[in-house]
């Protein structure tokens, strides 16, 4: 894929998983590539955030990760860490900081079991006005 010249901004969503890592290993390659600045988020739901312990982004492993990967890229991202639905978060998020694109990481569960599970990106998918791009994670080999 080959963004316009005049991609600006890059929003990547993570939660820890590996397909989160895998999404977040595009999407800072990508950006490195294009020159674009990166905004990297995670979503805390509710029910978690709410614990007492308040949210603090210096001290969620996730987006501590990522930070670290984009440096390592030479990258210096700004971060987000937000509670409630994940999918609304990441399409509202996309929409302040004008987004050119936005990258999630999937499960890859597969049809099925999405539209069982409900899944996170199939939701992003539909409430994003931005351009996602999905990433599937590497599945172990055999």
């Amino acid at each position: 894929m080959s963004p316009g010249p005049d991609m600006e901004r890059i929003l990547i969503a993570t939660d820890g998983s590996d397909s989160a890592r895998e999404a977040l290993h595009v999407g800072v390659e990508l950006a490195a590539e294009q020159g674009t600045s990166v905004t990297i988020v995670h979503v805390v739901e509710q029910a978690n955030a709410e614990d007492g312990n308040g949210l603090r982004a210096d001290k969620d492993a996730a987006l501590s990760e990522a930070v670290e990967m984009a440096r390592h890229a030479e990258l210096e991202p700004e971060i987000e860490l937000l509670a409630g639905d994940v999918a609304d978060q990441v399409a509202e998020l996309a929409e302040r900081i004008d987004a050119d694109l936005v990258i999630v990481g999937s499960r890859g569960l597969g049809r099925a079991s999405a539209s069982l599970l409900g899944s996170v990106s199939r939701s992003t998918l539909d409430r994003c006005k931005r351009p996602v791009m999905v990433v599937r994670g590497r599945r172990p080999l055999s």
